[in-house]
């Protein structure tokens, strides 16, 4: 991140869409050094003797030299006429400007005949020296203004006057005599002005590239030849919500600082001419290449020159043809078919186009500078239909930082013809301001909260995004919000549907509001009659004045003031559509929940508009960007015009109509964007393993920093990562010191690890987070025929109120007609109580949220709180405009609502919309924030009670020292906490190895870590570790990644008199341990509540969970953190949950399974070596090893040792040890042999004293794998896998206690269709990845891998991959794969050798696969089988614990159950 330049602290806040930077920073009254100008003029004797044709040709000359000619009067007059003109690009204006070209021709031909051809002009040598200075960001330089200029003209004679002929105007270029003379042309000019004539008349660029001396000399007074490449930037209005009048005045201020040829300039893409004109401007792309525009090729020039001569008109008309034809031709980009071409063209497709919106990849990124015009930059692109051209971005948008590969929108607008120049110039005819709108990475959407918080600070606003605290805190200012918003909405609801309101209403609605809210309002520590008498005064009374003012068919009496002016509107809400209506757009690249939808009768024009509500004390320019954004979603999800918004601030019954004000709407569309050039990691999966470039905006440095809760984290980050220091943070004398002076000991250290680890989790977030966009990218048909968690094509057959809760809604969805995808619903992976959102198939999403209550094959109810999916009525079926229904209406009938609800189709998908990881970055971040004081207190503001500040409310040092500064943990020689020695205390049924890890634990200062390999009761230990804790008074947060571990954990506690609050969704909790599950709302003052919060002992939930409110108010941190599953979490996601305990115990074994890391070069760059992992490195004397295991036979044991253990894992028993498969009726493998002669090798397979055995299949050619995509399947293993399986079945051996698993999920989704029949119920199907932390009797696996080739692929290489599949198993471990193919793997080999060597292989015969034939009962064939014979029905069976649609799925069939 580059360094935040040093700034002065400025008074105010001003924010600048560039930089974020305060404008009123900037120096005031400076003056600007003015430029001196140093002109030579002699007479040339020696041109007389060129030729006739050559003398208004411009031809290669030096660098000092120019040569021009006399202007006369009649020139001078031809020069006004055309300069007068303005640009267009209709076909009239067109064809006036043809002609207009012709007669200023003709003109030519009489002042040529006037002059005399014969006669030479007079001629000058021009010397032009300025001197150097940055280039204004004004658009152009006006002479009128200039004292130099004005005294130059005076003291001119007009005989020694340069003048130039008028073939050569526009084509001059002064930058050519600022440096050295070049003969070389360096690049063609296609990436600049690409297509930049194509959408103009032909006629108008010729009129236009006639160009005078005034121009000439304008670009002089600009200092053109020296100017740097790059102008600064204007600063851009810091208001979003310019009003109407200002605007005026804006205009009439531009219309007297512009030129006429500045209006010409403006109007759609004339870059081509100004380009070539250009005053030593060069062409620069994203690469840092540069190349003079001014060097180009001669044919442009000879061809103006020509144009000048006396030639017939039509001779001249064609060959302006014939050049522009040739120009187009040398402009046009090539293609290239590559991949990266593919991936853009693949990124530019869209399923839902929306007319008026093109969706474009950048390929190149041109930025120039023009004269009169400023920074411009020209966006090479392609759409998805493989077509390129080019968008020309100017002021505002040019300030954007555009990339190779970007996505943009460009919302074409009615003011200019040219949809693809994006500017704030106004068109020269009609004076409109363009009104194309970009949308930059529109497939990131952000909340309109967030992008109105950007307003006032930038940098702010994407720190919120990147970072989330764990320590949440009540707010009784958001309950109070959030009561009043439901009051309101409540009121209106109620106005709309009875015709009047009252006081008691309200009165009675704010009551069971209260009630609703009481716990909330109780977590604030504030009495609930105060609250209830406040809300009365302040907000109920101006409520209802509002509603029954203005909640009205007619607008008689009603009157709005109108924001910047004096006038008030008649307006009335005729009708209220929808309420908390919540609305994505991937077309806008925005989200956001509207307070409420209106229909609003503006003086005799109906409208819908949102209406958004404030509740608070003071007004904010943030309140009306988010109103400017509800604009643009309500515009989108309804595709209709929104001129305006209404805010109302309650507590002063304040209510303001806002118009619809571009120069508005692109200031907060600047302000998303900007926000999107930081955050668009997130939609592209990142795969290099070069650091990412990560800029955070510019520190602010204003006094708005000095009250700002985010100045603690901002300033970390300036100083770890912009190498910031106090004098350029904007900050009061030392505060910044006191805020980043615990870093100074160890600041490259600390700079370098928080810069690694924010960069692996960056990565990481892109992997987890790119895939939410394929919601907007892929058709509802296409997901669901691969069965993934989304239905489409459906109708709505019935919406019924739910009977539990009135204001539920329940809708029955059906397939809407037949189509080419399953018509089982049951495939689609849903299931009941899963999170969904519905979406209609016309490309507008999330228009309700809620749950599935019920799945069948042929029909789907879910639940939500929108009575109508689809209230959109399109103008072919309204008679008129486009209608939108009440959502919210009680007369809307049954008959009426259903003619509405099927006008489109919908879908639903799983809400698995990821949020990324800025709560494990918090967490990194934490390490590095200021710790908090010794001794330092906290006073509560409502009650004044003084408290000692906890170290969880700082930045965590113990850690960090721990982490970065390698502190070793610290033992003591006996119990910390207690005169005993730890041999007392200790439970003496436990092993040697279980004793010592407590004892261990006990013993510690600052950690303890407990490494268990499998099956050593590392569970058992944490349960009497927890027993010894709690006994002696400590305070435990027992905490892991998953639920089941967690609840594994309290099973074993149960009926041990210990205090423990389960925090977690119900349903996600073991139905055993919900009885844990605190039930807070039944207490009645907040002492209660704290005091139920402190006497809890055990606090058990997941890493995430930790973000409880409840953890917040508890007076003190815990006593001991205990974290299991240690080794599968990742180093951030670990640091959360530890940092609110004095001690903490981690459990786990790093060489099982790691974290689960989604992104490659994450991976490689370390994020997936477990904090459990790092700390057993750094500080072995830390590490108790549990080493006698209870759960495996000593042969698969064995194993485990082999590969990973060193003979480390011994048996806890000799039943353990000695155990086997108990196969009851082994002879019944008889009666399904087809011959005697065959190998009979299921039954030597489950012979009892055979506890590992590989089967190998090389003697079996057809046995192969088959590889598809990225995907990889070995059908021949799959029917060996359900011999196998259907043996032991058949012997007796029940399902439940058999496990089938597979490294490859191709393969697993095989094995569960041809594994799914009734007997096969109970049978568990999963990934090794799936099965950590579980265990059966017996265990088959697939390897997959079996080729010519020998290609084993990389999923073997990973031993304790490799290890935790092979120790699920207790007493019998069957592996099937291809012994060539699996020995290639040079991890492996020495363990098939090993294999060998025990007599555990297996060989296989060439036709073993006919030795054994068993009854088919696959009920989805029989089922298959009578569908296309048409005999039968669906059947419809709603989901229930016993469903085949969860047999692998235990900790959803253990919350389904006790429904």
């Amino acid at each position: 991140m580059p360094r935040t330049p040093e700034k002065k602290r400025p008074g105010h806040l001003l924010a600048s869409p560039e930089s974020g930077i305060s404008a009123a920073t900037k120096k005031q009254g400076t003056e600007v050094e003015k430029r001196k100008k140093r002109y030579h003029f002699a007479p040339i004797n020696n041109l007389a003797g060129r030729n006739k044709d050559d003398l208004g040709v411009l031809r290669s000359i030096s660098v000092s030299q120019v040569r021009n000619s006399k202007m006369t009067n009649a020139s001078r007059q031809i020069k006004k006429t055309s300069n007068s003109k303005s640009s267009s690009t209709s076909p009239v204006r067109a064809a006036n400007d043809l002609k207009e070209a012709k007669r200023v021709a003709a003109s030519i031909k009489e002042v040529k005949a006037s002059r005399g051809d014969d006669v030479p002009s007079e001629e000058v040598i021009w010397r032009y020296s300025p001197t150097k200075g940055e280039l204004s960001d004004r658009i152009g330089s006006s002479h009128h203004n200039s004292e130099d200029w004005i005294e130059f003209e005076r003291g001119q004679d007009p005989s020694s006057t340069p003048v130039v002929p008028k073939m050569l105007k526009n084509v001059l270029s002064f930058a050519n005599i600022s440096e050295p003379e070049q003969t070389e042309q360096k690049e063609s000019l296609s990436a600049q002005i690409r297509n930049s004539t194509r959408s103009r008349g032909t006629t108008e660029s010729l009129k236009e590239s006639l160009r005078d001396i005034d121009d000439i000399l304008d670009d002089m007074e600009g200092d053109l030849a020296l100017k740097p490449k790059i102008p600064k930037i204007n600063e851009f209005p810091s208001s979003p919500s310019r009003i109407q009048e200002q605007g005026k005045r804006e205009l009439g201020k531009v219309e007297e600082t512009h030129t006429p040829s500045d209006v010409s300039s403006s109007d759609g893409d004339d870059s081509l001419i100004n380009l070539l004109t250009q005053q030593g401007s060069k062409k620069q792309d994203m690469t840092g290449m540069s190349v003079d525009v001014d060097t180009l090729d001669d044919s442009l020039l000879d061809y103006l020159d020509n144009t000048g001569k006396k030639a017939p008109e039509e001779e001249v008309e064609i060959e302006i043809e014939n050049v522009e034809a040739m120009l187009s031709q040398s402009l046009k980009m090539a293609k290239c078919e590559t991949p990266e071409l593919e991936e853009y063209i693949q990124s530019a497709s869209f399923p839902y186009r929306r007319k008026g919106v093109a969706r474009l990849v950048l390929t190149k990124i041109t930025e120039i500078s023009l004269p009169k015009i400023g920074r411009q930059k020209i966006l090479s692109c392609i759409d998805q239909d493989g077509k390129e051209g080019s968008v020309v971005v100017r002021k505002p948008w040019v300030y954007l930082e555009f990339e190779k590969g970007d996505v943009i929108h460009i919302i074409e607008g009615a003011n200019f013809e040219n949809k693809r120049l994006v500017s704030d110039d106004k068109n020269p005819v009609t004076q409109l301001v363009n009104d194309n709108l970009l949308i930059l990475n529109p497939d990131l959407l952000l909340s309109a909260t967030a992008v109105g918080g950007s307003i006032e600070c930038l940098r702010r606003a994407v720190l919120q995004q990147l970072l989330e605290d764990s320590q949440g805190e009540p707010s009784i200012v958001m309950t109070i919000g959030n009561i009043v918003h439901e009051l309101l909405q409540s009121a209106l609801r109620y106005k709309l549907n009875h015709k009047t309101i009252t006081i008691k209403f309200l009165e009675e609605k704010l009551d069971c509001l209260l009630e609703l809210f009481s716990f909330g309002i109780l977590q604030c520590n504030e009495d609930l009659i105060k609250i209830k008498d406040e809300i009365k005064t302040t907000h109920l009374k101006n409520i209802f004045d509002f509603v029954d003012q203005f909640v009205k068919k007619s607008n008689y009496g009603c009157y709005v003031s109108v924001s910047g002016t004096r006038k008030t509107d008649p307006l009335s809400i005729a009708s209220i559509i929808d309420t908390e209506e919540n609305i994505w757009s991937p077309i806008y690249g925005l989200k956001g929940f509207l307070d409420v939808t209106v229909d609003v009768l503006c003086k005799k024009t109906r409208s819908v508009v949102p209406l958004e509500v404030k509740t608070g004390k003071s007004k904010s320019i943030s309140h009306e960007a988010q109103g400017l954004i509800y604009t643009l979603l309500l515009n989108d999800r309804y595709e209709i015009p929104i001129d305006f918004y209404l805010l109302l601030y309650t507590r002063k019954n304040e209510i303001t109509k806002y118009p619809y004000v571009l120069h508005s709407i692109k200031h907060v569309l600047m302000f998303r964007n900007q926000m999107t050039t930081k955050l668009k990691y997130r939609l592209k999966e990142y795969r290099n393993l070069d650091p990412m470039k990560q800029n955070l905006p510019p520190l602010l440095q204003s006094s708005y920093c000095d009250s700002c809760n985010f100045k603690a984290p901002c300033m970390v980050i300036n100083n770890l990562v912009e190498d910031g220091d106090g004098e350029s943070s904007g900050l009061k004398n030392g505060e910044y010191e006191l805020l980043t002076k615990h870093l100074a000991k160890s600041h490259s250290k600390n700079a370098q690890f928080f810069k690694k680890y924010n960069d692996l989790i960056t990565k990481e977030e892109s992997s987890i987070t790119c895939i939410n966009k394929k919601l907007f990218h892929s058709q509802g048909e296409s997901q669901d025929s691969v069965g993934s968690h989304c239905l489409s094509n459906l109708k709505v057959v019935e919406t019924v109120n739910d009977p539990a809760d009135n204001t539920i809604y329940l809708h029955t969805l059906a397939r809407a007609k037949p189509s080419g995808i399953c018509a089982s619903m049951l495939d689609s992976h849903l299931m009941k109580k899963d999170r969904i959102f519905i979406s209609d198939e016309a490309g507008h999403f999330g228009i309700a949220n809620g749950h599935i209550r019920d799945i069948a094959e042929d029909f789907i109810i879910v639940s939500t709180r929108r009575k109508v999916l689809n209230n959109w009525v399109p103008p072919e079926r309204s008679n008129g405009p486009p209608h939108i229904r009440s959502v919210v209406d009680d007369s809307i009938t049954a008959d009426s609502l259903m003619r509405t609800q099927n006008m489109v189709t919908y879908r639903i998908n799983k809400n698995d919309i990821q949020q990324g990881l800025s709560l494990a970055r918090f967490s990194l971040l934490n390490l590095f924030l200021p710790p908090v004081p010794p001794g330092q207190v906290i006073a509560d503001e409502a009650s004044g009670q003084v408290r000692l500040a906890k170290k969880s409310e700082g930045g965590d040092e113990r850690l960090r020292s721990i982490l970065v500064d390698k502190v070793a943990a610290r033992f003591e020689s006996k119990c910390v906490f207690s005169l005993e020695s730890c041999g007392e205390i200790i439970p003496t049924h436990l092993n040697t190895d279980q004793k010592r890890a407590i004892e261990k634990v006990l013993q510690a200062q600052d950690f303890a870590l407990i490494l268990g390999m499998p099956g050593t009761g590392k569970t058992t230990v944490i349960a009497e570790l927890i027993k010894i804790l709690a006994s002696a008074g400590k305070s435990i947060l027992l905490t892991s990644y998953t639920h089941s571990a967690v609840d594994n954990i309290l099973l074993k506690l149960k009926d041990k008199n210990i205090k423990i609050a389960r925090l977690g969704m119900k349903h996600r909790i073991h139905p055993d341990t919900q009885v844990y599950r605190p039930c807070y709302e039944s207490l009645k003052t907040y002492e209660d509540y704290i005091k139920e919060i402190e006497s809890t002992t055990v606090v058990a939930t997941t890493c995430l969970g930790i973000r409880e409110i409840n953890s917040s108010l508890r007076s003190k941190d815990f006593d001991y953190v205990i974290l299991d599953e240690a080794s599968q979490i990742s180093m951030p996601v670990a640091l959360a949950p530890l940092r609110f305990g004095e001690k903490f115990v981690m459990v786990g074994d790093h060489y099982q399974l790691p974290p689960l890391v989604k992104n490659e070069a994450a991976r490689i760059g370390g994020l997936e070596e477990s904090l459990f992992k790092i700390l057993c490195e750094d500080h072995p004397e830390s590490v108790s090893e549990l080493t006698i295991q209870y759960r495996m036979c000593e042969d698969i044991a064995t194993l485990s040792n082999f590969l990973i253990y060193d003979g480390k894992l011994k048996c806890g028993t000799a039943d353990v040890r000695d155990r086997g498969l108990d196969v009851p009726h082994l002879s019944r493998l008889a009666k399904f042999q087809t011959s005697p002669t065959i190998q009979r090798w299921i039954e030597d397979v489950l012979d009892f004293q055979r506890k590992v055995v590989f089967l190998n299949y090389d003697s079996c050619s057809d046995i192969q794998e088959k590889s598809s995509s990225d995907s990889i399947t070995n059908p021949g293993e799959l029917t060996i896998v359900q011999q196998c399986i259907d043996g032991m079945l058949e012997c007796g051996v029940e399902a439940k206690n058999v496990g089938v698993m597979t490294l490859y999920r191709a393969q697993l989704r095989l094995l569960k269709e041809k594994l799914q029949d009734e007997r096969h119920e109970d049978l568990e199907i999963l990934t090794a990845d799936q099965f950590q932390g579980r265990d059966k009797d017996c265990i088959v696996i697939s390897l997959v891998r079996s080729n010519l080739e020998q290609k084993s692929g990389s999923l073997l290489k990973e031993l304790r991959r490799v290890n935790v599949a092979m120790t699920r198993a207790k007493s019998k471990l069957i592996l099937i794969g291809s012994r060539k193919t699996i020995s290639s793997v040079p991890e492996i080999e020495k363990f098939i050798a090993l294999l060998q060597d025990r007599g555990w292989i297996y060989e296989l015969s060439a036709n073993f696969l006919q030795a054994y034939v068993f009854p088919s009962t696959s009920k989805v064939q029989a089922s298959c089988d009578k569908k296309l014979s048409g005999n039968t029905k669906p059947k419809v069976k709603s989901i229930d614990a016993n469903s085949k649609i969860l047999r692998n799925k235990p900790i959803t069939r253990q919350a389904v159950s006790e429904l």
